[in-house]
């Protein structure tokens, strides 16, 4: 069982398969590249610097900056936006956005968050119970309930 986070910010300016009908969410895209910088300079402080991002009201960056920097072990390096890894994983993040959104018939499915379930079973937006979700599990690993 893995858990694996893929930053797709629902922005067409850097998720271009963000469908019309949906509306930008503000700031996702330098929030999701401030994330992504963050993981990369201090790995153990990220479970921190996530849940500060999520916050209500949403950020903007230079707010974001100032939520996370005191998290961090060392500040992140002045030139963090222009590391091209970022990009990379932004785009890469989106193609699988594109990929995971079509359902297991085949229709297409915008609800978030994505949870793939044995390689196969796509489990759409936020489950509605924790006996729902445990019962997905134990049916598709074959796993007796408790």
């Amino acid at each position: 069982f893995c858990v694996v986070l893929l930053p797709c910010p629902i922005d067409r300016a850097c998720n271009p398969h963000v469908p019309q009908h949906l509306e930008n969410h503000p700031h996702a895209c330098d929030l999701a590249s401030l994330s992504l910088a963050c993981w990369k300079h201090d790995p153990a402080s990220y479970a921190k610097v996530h849940h500060a991002l999520f916050s209500r009201p949403v950020m903007t960056l230079e707010a974001a900056l100032a939520a996370v920097t005191p998290l961090l072990s060392s500040p992140l390096p002045a030139d963090w936006r222009a590391d091209p890894w970022i990009g990379e994983v932004l785009a890469a993040d989106a193609e699988d956005y594109k990929r995971v959104n079509v359902t297991n018939s085949g229709q297409l499915n915008f609800l978030m968050p994505k949870l793939l379930v044995g390689g196969t079973r796509m489990l759409h937006g936020v489950t509605r119970s924790r006996e729902i979700l445990f019962q997905a599990l134990e049916q598709e690993f074959k796993i007796a309930p408790k």
